[in-house]
């Protein structure tokens, strides 16, 4: 405790003597953090200045010595030890900082122009001095150049495993989807994202629908097509994404501890998904939203014509984990995805995801997020779940066969609709089927259900398609506690 008073005591002075503006940071009581974020103009909607409080969360569910920080000024950062900036060398020399790096700059590269959320001020800063993440956050908060910082959280994926099959998709009949055929079959042209665990794109029920980055040519010089050229043909900072990326690699946890990830552009999970169906999450979770139909095999999709990006988020060495969900998220949208689903989540929320999601949302997507599994009412401060408690997501709580709200599926007023969730027949690596449950897959149902409308009524707004969803469902809930 004496380290960690003299800790916070040493920036604080160091702050207090070099601030001129004011701080919009402050330390709550409980340990946890609370900011005045600025107000945001974007193309098509105006966030207000509102306050944002990070909660203090167990041990578990934040990543140890990594930290996000949005400054108010812009820098140039790739690597670099410390801010250019003396208050920074001094606020930063208790930490041992050993690298900061701009994850969410366009390209990796030098300063792009400006967003409207200013995400190419988000920094990821790594340090090895003994001090936990929100103390440090705690003592960086009221620094005059921070608009806020906060820990890097763990999400978790929201499956619960089912090794059980039926005969028939009764999820697609509560939903109505033969009458929605008979009006609409997607279209190749609308993308969904699938951030998770890996994905394999192979499946006989999947390869069809794979999209292909059109970018991504994959011309040698002599002209011939080979997909892998080792050349990034679009620009966009990822070398022959041409069916997604794997934005982690097959690392252990002390390698992705102390930052080390082997992105690649193969984004299938190679862990023997028999040996741990947590590991079948990304193609279970593709195969609800986006599996081929009316090819006579295997399952149909609500998404039916619509292709899907597999984005892996998750190493083979650390089961369940979604790492970079919110880097493959912005990834998502610039690649042009109008859909992205996420189904996974856990407690903490953090200023800096909620600028992501802005910016994707700005980029033209809608993010499809699952309420989580635990039952629980996710209005209470207590029970949070993220990104379903963030601005501009639409989310996805669990129903049953009997068109009733599941008893494992979070609830409350920020859940949007209910969707189908438990024992739900979908893909599974190497070609087989089978039933899972979750609001994992409640979200990609809609997910898929927001690209066969969009593919409908291409003119419609984000909005529009949101509300007409959400009006158009059934009540499954208790109308006596709704």
């Amino acid at each position: 405790m004496y380290k960690r008073t003299s800790f916070l005591f040493t920036l604080v002075l160091v702050f207090c003597a070099s601030s001129h503006h004011a701080a919009t940071g402050a330390v709550l009581p409980d340990g946890s953090l609370r900011f005045i974020l600025p107000a945001v103009q974007m193309q098509d909607m105006a966030l207000p200045a509102r306050p944002f409080t990070i909660r203090k969360v167990a041990r578990e569910y934040y990543e140890p010595n990594v930290l996000l920080v949005k400054t108010k000024k812009q820098y140039a950062m790739s690597g670099e030890l410390s801010f250019p900036d003396a208050s920074w060398a001094l606020a930063l020399k208790p930490l041992a900082v050993k690298k900061i790096d701009a994850p969410f700059v366009s390209n990796g590269t030098a300063i792009q122009s400006l967003t409207p959320t200013g995400i190419e001020r988000i920094y990821e800063m790594r340090y090895d001095a003994p001090v936990d993440v929100y103390d440090a956050c705690a003592a960086l908060a009221t620094h005059p150049d921070v608009e806020y910082v906060s820990p890097v959280f763990i999400r978790k994926t929201q499956m619960k495993p089912n090794d059980s099959y039926f005969s028939s998709q009764y999820a697609l009949a509560r939903i109505q989807a033969e009458q929605a055929f008979d009006v609409a079959q997607g279209a190749a042209s609308v993308k969904i994202a699938i951030i998770d665990s890996g994905t394999d794109f192979d499946q006989e029920d999947l390869a069809a629908n794979l999209a292909v980055n059109p970018g991504e040519n994959g011309n040698d010089s002599q002209g011939r097509n080979k997909r892998t050229n080792g050349v990034d043909d679009d620009g966009n900072g990822f070398i022959d994404d041409w069916r997604g990326w794997d934005f982690v690699g097959n690392v252990s946890v002390n390698e992705y501890s102390s930052g080390t990830v082997r992105e690649d552009n193969d984004p299938k999970n190679r862990f023997a998904a028999q040996l741990d169906p947590a590991r079948d999450h990304g193609t279970n979770s593709a195969g609800c939203a986006a599996a081929v139909t009316n090819n006579g095999k295997g399952v149909a999709s609500i998404g039916f014509k619509c292709n899907f990006i597999p984005i892996k988020c998750a190493s083979e060495q650390i089961p369940v984990a979604v790492l970079r969900g919110y880097s493959a998220i912005l990834y998502a949208a610039r690649l042009g995805a109008k859909v992205i689903n996420c189904s996974w989540g856990g407690p903490g929320g953090s200023p800096a995801e909620q600028d992501i999601i802005n910016t994707a949302v700005g980029l033209g997507s809608i993010i499809v997020v699952s309420s989580g599994n635990d039952g629980v009412d996710i209005d209470d401060p207590d029970n949070q779940f993220y990104p379903a408690l963030y601005d501009n997501v639409f989310v996805v709580g669990a129903s049953n066969a009997n068109d009733r709200a599941a008893g494992f599926s979070n609830y409350g007023g920020n859940v949007d609709v209910y969707a189908p969730g438990d024992n739900i027949r979908t893909t599974r690596q190497g070609n087989l089927y089978g039933d899972a449950t979750g609001t994992s897959f409640s979200s990609p149902i809609v997910a898929g259900l927001v690209g066969l409308l969009v593919a409908h009524r291409p003119t419609w707004s984000n909005k529009q398609i949101m509300h007409q969803i959400r009006s158009t469902c059934d009540n499954v809930l208790n109308p006596s506690s709704r």
